[in-house]
């Protein structure tokens, strides 16, 4: 059994406690937050036998396999270095850090210290996109030639929140925009050629819009687009020689339908969590079975995501001032 520690207790470290109780190869055995009434109060909420003030503190307790990070990702470079430095694996919240810099330095010192390091990016797990994945490996809509997707939400301009403060990273690009370039590149699986961006920087600083056009090697093409301040659609569609593919709110699917030129198909993931706990199952899973390679592949691949990032930033003349 993999033994978990959690760093935060927002709402998205609630949901993954929350749907632990459908993972059956590890357990929760600490948490930490900055706030140590925060900690407790969380801690006995989901039967957490450990709490802690500070995560240098939780980082002390040797039988701990692996740590979440749920932080706000201007502080995941330094929470990852932390467990890895103190010999913890680690699963992170996307986007892995906030720059590729960070990335590669995290990953360089996971593989000094033969430690895991992945990105959480929960919809990878999601068995509704692991069957477009099955849907596209065996052909049913032909060669993969475009694909769209985008994530958009309504917000109020708030220099006090996080997603409009500078400082912290804030912006579509990392909060929400990860999203569509993690799937295109998920489902493309090859190196991107080119990178065109536009997009729109706000009062405070932040990208409160962004719009990229990518053109992998293999000369498909994905149309990607991301805010804060516009209510999107939040679905993707992948389509190819022989159909496509029509994935509603593609961050969190539940549902995916195959419209192709030989048959139809709907495929609906009835779960009763929020999702958390398939990501949860497979990397418990990955320490107990030593998989490796299936590891290296992953953290590959969430690296190619903050190049891509790193590119659009640049495009949009986006800096954080820490960096």
């Amino acid at each position: 059994m993999i033994k978990w520690g959690i760093f935060g207790t927002g709402n998205i470290a609630n949901a993954f406690a929350s749907d632990f109780k459908a993972v059956n190869s590890g357990e929760l055995a600490g948490v930490a937050s900055r706030n140590r009434v925060r900690a407790k109060e969380f801690a006995a909420e989901y039967n957490i036998p450990n709490s802690y003030e500070g995560y240098k503190n939780l980082v002390k307790n040797k039988e701990i396999d692996i740590v979440y990070i749920a932080t706000p990702h201007a502080f995941h470079y330094e929470n990852i270095m932390l467990c890895l430095e103190n010999d913890i694996s680690v699963f992170c919240e996307k986007p892995l850090t906030v720059n590729y810099q960070q990335a590669q330095e995290a990953a360089e010192l996971a593989a000094e210290k033969d430690l895991l390091l992945l990105e959480a990016m929960w919809t990878y797990y999601l068995p509704a996109i692991k069957k477009v994945k099955e849907w596209i490996a065996n052909g049913q809509i032909g060669k993969v030639k475009m694909i769209e997707a985008e994530f958009g939400f309504r917000n109020e301009i708030d220099p006090d929140s996080r997603l409009f403060n500078l400082d912290l990273a804030g912006g579509a690009l990392l909060d929400v925009g990860i999203y569509p370039i993690a799937l295109a590149n998920l489902i493309e699986n090859s190196a991107v050629k080119n990178v065109l961006a536009e997009g729109r920087l706000g009062s405070t600083g932040v990208d409160e819009d962004n719009a990229a056009l990518l053109k992998f090697e293999s000369g498909t093409l994905a149309q990607l687009s991301s805010s804060l301040r516009t209510e999107l659609e939040d679905e993707a569609v992948i389509y190819g020689t022989k159909g496509q593919i029509n994935i509603p709110d593609f961050w969190r699917a539940e549902k995916a339908v195959l419209e192709a030129d030989e048959c139809e198909e709907v495929f609906e993931d009835k779960r009763d969590t929020t999702g958390y706990n398939y990501e949860a199952e497979a990397v418990s899973k990955l320490l107990l079975e030593g998989q490796e390679k299936r590891a290296e592949k992953m953290l590959e691949l969430s690296l190619e995501n903050m190049r891509i990032l790193d590119e659009i930033r640049k495009q949009l003349d986006l800096e954080y001032p820490f960096e």
